[in-house]
C-alpha cells in the first residue's frame, strides 16, 4: 500500500516538473504569439512589443516554412565574427601597397593638372613677363622719367612716374636703392624747377617719403641740398599746396637729425617758417 503510494507521487512530481519546464521555454510560430513572464526565448525569432497591450510577442522567420525548429533556450551565444585570420604581416603590406599606389595616382593627377616651375618659366620668358625686383622697377621708372623730361615732356606720364616712386619709397631698401640710384638729382631736384605746381606737389611728396624714419637718405638729403631747396621754395613759391608739401618733407630731414637741424637755423630756416605762418594766404 504504501509502496505504491509512493509511486503515484513520483509520477505526480515528475508531470508537474515536465510542465513547469515546459511552460519555462517558449514555443514559437508563423503568428505572433505573446511571450510569458520568464520564458526562455529560442534564437532566430521576430521579437516586437504589441502597441495595444504592452506585452512582447515572438514567431518565427518569414523564410522558415514547416520545418522542425530547435528548442533551445540559449542566454549567450558566441560566434566567431571572423572565421579566416589575415596575417598581420601580410596586412602592413597590403596597406602600404595601397598608400604607394595613392600617392603615386596623385603625383600623376598633379603633374597632368599642374605645369612645372621649368614649363612656366619659359612660358613667362615668351611672353616677356619675367618677374621684376623692385630695385629694378626704380631703375626703369628713373630711365622713364629721364625720357619724358628730355622728350616731349607729358606732364601726366611724368606725375604717373613720381606717384609710383612715392609708392615704392615707403620701403626703407627701396629708398635707398632710389638714393643709390642718383635719383635725388635726377628726379627730385629737377621736379622741383618744373611750373607744373601739380609735379612740384609730388616731388615734394616724394622726398618726405624718402627721407621719412631714414637716416642713410636724411644724410644723402642734407649733403645734396635738400633743405636749401626746401627754403628756397618756402620763400618763393604762391601756391599753397606747394608750400604745404614744402613743410612736410622739411619735417621729414629735420626729425630726430641734429645736423639738419643745425643747418637749417644757419640758413635762416626759422625766420622764413615765421614768415610763412604769417602770410595771409596760408592761413
Amino acid at each position: 500500500m504504501r509502496c505504491g503510494f509512493l509511486t503515484f507521487v513520483l509520477i505526480l512530481l515528475v508531470g508537474v516538473s515536465c510542465e513547469t519546464e515546459d511552460e519555462d521555454i517558449f514555443v514559437p510560430s508563423h503568428e505572433w504569439k505573446e511571450i510569458k513572464q520568464g520564458q526562455k526565448i529560442p534564437a532566430g525569432l521576430h521579437i516586437r512589443v504589441n502597441l495595444q497591450t504592452g506585452k512582447k510577442e515572438a514567431r518565427l522567420p518569414d523564410e522558415i516554412n514547416n520545418k522542425k525548429q530547435a528548442l533551445v533556450a540559449t542566454e549567450e551565444q558566441n560566434e566567431e565574427t571572423f572565421q579566416h585570420q589575415i596575417p598581420l604581416i601580410e596586412l602592413e603590406e597590403t596597406l602600404k601597397k595601397i598608400k604607394n599606389d595613392a600617392k603615386q595616382d596623385s603625383s600623376e593627377k598633379l603633374k597632368t593638372k599642374y605645369r612645372s616651375y621649368d614649363e612656366l618659366k619659359r612660358e613667362l620668358g615668351t611672353l616677356k613677363l619675367t618677374p621684376k625686383l623692385d630695385s629694378e622697377i626704380i631703375r626703369d621708372l628713373i630711365d622713364d622719367y629721364k625720357i619724358e623730361v628730355g622728350g616731349s615732356k607729358n606732364s601726366t606720364r611724368i606725375k604717373n612716374i613720381l606717384e609710383d616712386l612715392e609708392y615704392l619709397s615707403h620701403q626703407i631698401d627701396n629708398a635707398i636703392d632710389f638714393v643709390n640710384q642718383n635719383g635725388f638729382k635726377d628726379v627730385v631736384y629737377n621736379s622741383l624747377n618744373e611750373t607744373d605746381s601739380v609735379i612740384k606737389v609730388l616731388s615734394l611728396r616724394l622726398m618726405g617719403s624718402l627721407m621719412q624714419n631714414n637716416p642713410k637718405v636724411q644724410i644723402h638729403g642734407l649733403e645734396t641740398g635738400c633743405i636749401r631747396e626746401i627754403l628756397k621754395i618756402l620763400t618763393l613759391e604762391k601756391q599753397v599746396g606747394v608750400k604745404y608739401q614744402a613743410v612736410g618733407a622739411l619735417s621729414a630731414v629735420l626729425r630726430r637729425f641734429p645736423l639738419a637741424q643745425k643747418q637749417f637755423v644757419e640758413n635762416g630756416g626759422l625766420s622764413v617758417i615765421s614768415k610763412v605762418f604769417e602770410d595771409k594766404n596760408t592761413k
